[in-house]
């Protein structure tokens, strides 16, 4: 019985031997291939918290965005292609795949309202990407300058939809950056003029207070009158 243990114990540690030298060549590779971060990410938990904050408390915004026609392709493709975009072709794009998990959902409810969305023009479209990179560039804060374009592009009721939804994809996108630099932290290569606490502030929001909310925003939207 004690040479069956022994015999395990020994299987068992050559196996954590040989564990531990893969991961650290990986590990190693991945350091080698790593570079400087420098998509834009959030700060710290508030910047987080500032932009999220208006989604949360007017849950009839997001309700109407849902509602509203014009939100729908080619106008969102417009805003994913204006903030996702890698500068290189074989980037993975973490920001593009939770986007599109995160679609999903949104198609099947639209599906069940049967609703065809409105075809925006080129000048609509270019517009609305103006405003995805600006915001995105402002950490997730739309620049009030561009509502009236927008207003006398899209009408007082889509544009708002439009700002509302370009916030949204945008704390989508910084939040995912944050979390791809965090890792990139830990290969050796941060973001500029970052901090560590920072990037583990957004982490610890996210997972603590944002996703466990998750579900009870949905139900807000959709349980309000407004959508």
């Amino acid at each position: 019985m004690r040479k069956g243990n022994a015999g395990w114990v020994l299987v068992g540690a050559l196996a954590g031997v040989l564990a531990y030298r893969w991961g650290t060549h990986k590990l190693n590779e991945a350091r080698a291939a790593a570079r400087p971060y420098e998509k834009p990410i959030l700060t710290d938990a508030y910047q987080l918290l500032e932009i999220l904050r208006p989604l949360w408390r007017h849950p009839e915004a997001l309700a109407m965005t849902r509602a509203d026609p014009v939100i729908g392709a080619p106008l969102t493709e417009t805003v994913l292609a204006a903030l996702v975009q890698g500068d290189r072709a074989d980037e993975p794009l973490w920001a593009d795949s939770v986007l599109a998990w995160l679609a999903a959902p949104g198609r099947r409810l639209r599906k069940r309202r049967d609703v065809s969305p409105d075809e925006p023009s080129e000048e609509q479209l270019m517009l609305v990407a103006a405003l995805a990179r600006e915001t995105l560039a402002a950490g997730g804060m739309p620049p009030r300058e561009r509502l009236e374009e927008l207003i006398g592009a899209f009408g007082t009721r889509t544009a708002r939809d439009v700002v509302t939804y370009v916030r949204l994809v945008t704390a989508i996108v910084l939040i995912t950056n944050t979390c791809e630099a965090l890792g990139s932290r830990l290969l050796g290569k941060p973001a500029p003029n970052s901090r560590a606490l920072g990037e583990v502030e957004v982490l610890a929001i996210l997972v603590l207070g944002v996703w466990p909310l998750v579900p009870v925003a949905l139900l807000r939207t959709l349980i309000n009158p407004a959508g």
